[in-house]
C-alpha cells in the first residue's frame, strides 16, 4: 500500500459491561405482553398466554450456549 499508513488498532474494553436487557419486562412497559421462559416445560404455556393477551408480545427465551 504505497502512500497509505494503516493505524494500529488497540482492542481494549474502556468502562463498558453489557448485558441483555429483561426483554419481558421491556415488552410490559410498553404496554405489551412479556414472559421469560428458563425451560422447554415452559415455553408452550407462556406461548399460549402471549397469543391470548391480545398484545405485541415478547417471549424471551433462555437458550444454554453449548447446546
Amino acid at each position: 500500500m504505497t502512500g497509505m499508513t494503516v493505524p494500529r488498532r488497540i482492542c481494549r474494553v474502556v468502562g463498558t459491561q453489557l448485558r441483555n436487557p429483561d426483554f419481558a419486562l421491556y415488552a410490559r412497559a410498553f404496554g405489551g405482553h412479556g414472559e421469560r421462559v428458563e425451560r422447554t416445560v415452559e415455553f408452550a404455556p407462556a406461548f399460549e398466554r402471549c397469543l391470548a393477551s391480545g398484545k405485541p408480545a415478547i417471549l424471551h427465551c433462555l437458550l444454554d450456549p453449548r447446546a
